[in-house]
């Protein structure tokens, strides 16, 4: 049933002023998303030169892996073309904490940090409802 929803009705705050927006569309909802999570990924990077690896790990379950988890459950069937940048955006942060080079997969340090890209976190998801 959830795979059939395309519109969600959200309240969200923009530069300070809230607005609401009924039957918003789930690409306009994932842009917003990642435009929380790209803010996060910046801030990895900027710490990665004064934290060590355990609280940067830290600050991504706190900054990145909760904005990724909230609503996942409800919106992560819809859209998926849109993931795509996601998935971009969680590999900097990965990238990020391991103190990566820009070209460097990523895909090692995930299975060594023991969590999941995208696409398996958006499949658990549906799988749970």
């Amino acid at each position: 049933m959830l795979m059939l929803i395309r519109y969600c009705i959200v309240a969200h705050n923009y530069y300070g002023k809230v607005s609401r927006s009924f039957l918003v569309r789930w690409r306009l909802h994932i842009k917003f998303l990642c435009m929380k999570l790209s803010r996060a990924v910046g801030i990895l990077h900027r710490l990665k030169v004064i934290f060590p690896h355990k609280i940067l790990l830290i600050l991504y379950f706190s900054l990145f892996h909760s904005y990724l988890l909230y609503g996942t459950s409800i919106w992560a069937s819809n859209c998926k073309s849109e993931w795509k940048q996601v998935q971009i955006l969680q590999n900097k942060a990965i990238r990020a904490i391991c103190k990566l080079e820009p070209r460097q997969s990523g895909k090692a340090f995930l299975i060594k940090l023991k969590m999941l890209n995208v696409a398996r976190l958006r499949e658990k998801k549906i799988a749970e409802t």
